[in-house]
């Protein structure tokens, strides 16, 4: 099954139906198991379609794992579960897809148009009543990838170099210190306007 090259969260994708498959006492893995795998990968492009469809996540799939468990046999099957011919369809789709695209590798959102694609099955249905077709997905890809470009052609912030220190002068702690004893032996004190003020406010705060 990961025989093709995937990116990371695609592969994620299939390995999770695999999981959800044995875990909800299925012989196969089937085109919903897919589906619900792709839901469990929330940073995924494919998630990002269906919010901006306007899709409840959490809703969907919880409705479609409890439509998977009723679907389950009394018995958990022996072995590991196999690929059903809808699935094989879907990831052969998939491959198409990307094909189509003229990209390099199977991402989630082709997966998810696959799954689209796969009418008669029951993940197609089930997003087709949250709203979500095919033809809807296609139509946000072009939305999609002027965000993209636009993000990439945002201009470069140039860094100013910081003006060189001038090494005609060098600082010595002489040009900051003030010798306030010497000020006071020889007689010459500066007044500070504000400590009387400053000293009243002290009074009062303790």
């Amino acid at each position: 099954m990961l025989g093709e090259k995937y990116t990371e969260p695609a592969r994620r994708v299939l390995l999770n139906a695999k999981d959800l498959t044995i875990r909800l006492k299925s012989s196969h893995i089937s085109p919903e198991h897919i589906l619900l795998g792709l839901l469990e990968v929330e940073d995924s492009l494919a998630i990002q379609f269906l919010e901006r469809l306007g899709v409840d996540i959490l809703k969907l799939k919880l409705e479609l794992e409890t439509q998977l468990r009723e679907q389950a046999p009394s018995e958990p099957p022996t072995g590991s579960p196999t690929l059903t011919s809808p699935t094989k369809q879907v990831l052969v789709r998939a491959a198409d897809e990307v094909m189509r695209m003229k990209v390099s590798h199977i991402g989630t959102i082709h997966l998810l148009l696959s799954l689209l694609r796969e009418e008669q099955s029951l993940a197609a249905k089930i997003l087709a009543n949250y709203g979500v077709r095919y033809e809807d997905v296609m139509r946000l890809l072009p939305e999609w990838e002027a965000e993209i470009k636009a993000g990439q052609e945002k201009p470069k912030v140039r860094l100013r170099k910081p003006p060189a220190p001038s090494p005609t002068h060098t600082l010595k702690l002489e040009d900051y210190a003030e010798d306030w004893t010497s000020s006071v032996t020889s007689g010459v004190f500066r007044r500070v306007g504000f400590w009387q003020k400053e000293r009243t406010r002290f009074a009062i705060a303790s």
